[in-house]
């Protein structure tokens, strides 16, 4: 009897969180993320095989965590740069031809972006199957970091092409960093430049259209459909209990989805069909969201010049935390300060991290432990 007790008592807890969790979402307008290096210093490491949807998430941004310094800080992205800097920016890239590795129509999703901001042309690279390097389906697992493959897919796109530019994506899905409850997707671009020695990454991160279930009849399998937002988001089937059963990708109709579902339950010796959202990027609006918003970010890094060599890409790598609270004047883990450097000629400078000069006692262990 208590250990029935002590359950509810962890599922009302969790309900609560989860409530919490969602009602601070909804007050943030805009998601925002933590600036990645070139191994994510100072931001998110990143732990996650395609095929293993829940791999660890280790956040290295202090001892305690809240959705302000995941999302991340607002001054963790440049402040609009003057109108002359982005046309210096912008003529270092026009006309230039960017290789983007991609098989799930990421070039239409934002290739117009690059255009309109740098005035390149992004092209998409052919001749490689993308599904080598992973499937988010689990039948190719991803042997390397996010960061390692998308690093990996825009020099096989250059390499393709032949371009001393390349661009391309990478997404990874994760428990959300609060709860570890909600699904999670983080969307990772990288930028390379041979010819200036560059490389910028851009990255976004915020709840995902994830669901995973199980349906045993035609009535479950409509209910789960509705849960993941089908049809705009497209589903994924496949037989549970069967060896190397078969996936049945891109499902956007109901009668595909029914056809689908009778096929795998013949399959299964359980009886049931493992239900899904399709996780790559034409298959699933919000993950495209996530891209979008990953590119912009990608962006604004690359329209931020150095100050010492012009060069694109200056941003905050490094957060360091210990902005005072206003009621006790102890450190928070709230940041103080960014560490700003340029990959290209190594330039650092050190910036507040806001136009706050002390945190809400809110925020503080001490005030409101």
């Amino acid at each position: 009897m208590a250990k029935f007790f002590s359950s509810i008592t962890l599922g009302r807890r969790s309900l609560l969180l989860a409530g919490a969790f969602l009602a601070e979402l909804r007050r943030i307008q805009r998601f925002r993320s933590p600036t990645v290096g070139r191994d994510h210093p100072g931001g998110a490491a990143l732990c996650h095989t395609r095929s293993q949807p829940f791999a660890v998430f280790r956040l290295v941004l202090g001892s305690h965590i809240s959705l302000e310094h995941f999302v991340g800080h607002r001054a963790l992205h440049p402040t609009r740069p003057s109108r002359a800097r982005l046309m210096a920016v912008k003529s270092i890239f026009d006309g230039s031809r960017v290789a983007f590795l991609t098989q799930h129509g990421k070039e239409t999703l934002i290739g117009g972006m690059f255009r309109e901001a740098l005035g390149c042309v992004v092209v998409r690279a052919e001749g490689f199957d993308t599904d080598r390097l992973g499937t988010f389906s689990g039948e190719v697992p991803r042997p390397d970091s996010q960061l390692q493959t998308v690093r990996r897919k825009a020099r096989i796109g250059m390499d393709l092409l032949g371009t001393s530019l390349g661009l391309a994506s990478e997404g990874a899905f994760v428990p959300d960093p609060f709860g570890g409850m909600l699904p999670w997707n983080i969307e990772l671009l990288v930028w390379l430049d041979d010819e200036r020695g560059l490389e910028v990454t851009g990255l976004a991160q915020g709840p995902a259209r994830s669901t995973q279930g199980s349906a045993r009849t035609e009535a479950e399998l409509l209910q789960w459909a509705q849960v993941a937002g089908f049809p705009e988001h497209q589903l994924l089937l496949r037989a549970e209990g069967a060896h190397h059963a078969a996936v049945h990708k891109g499902l956007a109709d109901e009668g595909a989805l029914r056809s689908a579902f009778a096929a795998c339950l013949r399959e299964s010796p359980k009886g049931s069909v493992s239900v899904e959202n399709d996780l790559r990027a034409f298959c699933n609006p919000t993950r495209q969201g996530m891209i979008v918003r990953a590119a912009q970010d990608l962006l604004q890094k690359l329209q931020s010049a150095c100050p010492s060599c012009a060069l694109p890409g200056f941003s905050a790598k490094e957060r360091h935390g210990g902005l005072p609270c206003r009621a006790c004047g102890l450190p928070t883990a709230l940041a103080k300060s960014l560490l700003w450097r340029c990959e290209a000629c190594g330039h650092q400078a050190l910036k507040p991290a806001g136009h706050a000069s002390h945190a809400d006692p809110s925020r503080c262990d001490h005030c409101n432990p």
